[in-house]
C-alpha cells in the first residue's frame, strides 16, 4: 500500500485524514456531535479549525478520492469506501492528523501574546508550551 500512499497529493492525505478524526473527541472540543454528517462545508470547516493556514485546498480532492474509490457520498454524507478504510489507516501511520494540529496549535501560539505571557508565568520561560 505504501506506493499508493506517495501517488496521493497533500491535499488528497490531508483531507483522508481529517475524514478519519471527523468523527472523534476533537468534534468534541468545538461542541460538535459525533454523529455529525460529514457533507463538505462541515469537513472544510473541521480542517480549517485544526489544520489552519496549513490547510490546502481540498476542492479537486473530494473529486479524485472519489474517483479513485477511496471515498463516496452517500446519504447527504462523505465515507470511506472499504478500500478507502484500508488506505485511511495506511495513511494514519505515517501522516496523523494530530501531526497537522499540533504545527497549528504551535503556529498560532507563536503569534499569541497571551500564550507567551501564559508559558512565562506558568513555566518561568516562553518556549511554546503547552500541557
Amino acid at each position: 500500500m505504501q506506493h499508493q500512499l506517495e501517488e496521493l497529493s497533500l491535499a488528497e492525505k490531508q483531507l483522508i485524514s481529517t475524514l478519519n478524526w471527523f468523527r472523534s473527541h476533537y468534534a468534541l472540543y468545538q461542541g460538535l456531535d459525533q454523529d455529525r454528517p460529514a457533507t463538505l462545508s462541515a469537513v472544510e470547516q473541521f480542517g480549517r479549525d485544526w489544520i489552519g493556514r496549513f490547510k490546502e485546498n481540498w476542492g479537486p480532492a473530494f473529486v479524485t478520492l472519489s474517483e479513485k474509490e477511496i471515498i463516496s457520498f452517500e446519504g447527504g454524507s462523505y465515507q470511506f469506501t472499504p478500500y478507502g478504510s484500508q488506505v485511511k489507516e495506511d495513511l494514519e501511520m505515517v501522516f496523523p492528523f494530530y501531526q497537522m494540529e499540533y504545527d497549528n496549535f504551535f503556529d498560532q501560539a507563536e503569534n499569541s501574546n497571551s500564550h507567551q505571557k501564559f508559558c512565562e508565568r506558568v513555566y518561568g520561560l516562553n518556549l511554546t508550551q503547552h500541557g
